[in-house]
């Protein structure tokens, strides 16, 4: 996280955060980290720009868009 929003780095995927495994499950995206990895390497070298993505898709609220 700290690498993403203060270093300003693109492409940092924490695969092992539980709010990206929430994010995804939203977007039936695989949620076994391995797996969730492997799906964000074909978006190398922006990965962080997803992270940032699932991480809100956490947060949307039944009903909100």
């Amino acid at each position: 996280y700290v690498a993403m929003r203060v270093l300003g780095a693109p492409d940092v995927f924490p695969a092992t955060d539980v709010a990206l495994h929430a994010g995804a499950a939203r977007l039936r995206l695989p949620t076994e980290s391995k797996a969730l990895a492997g799906w964000a390497e074909g978006l190398s070298p922006w990965r962080s720009y997803a992270a940032m993505q699932l991480w809100r898709q956490a947060t949307i609220s039944e009903g909100e868009t």
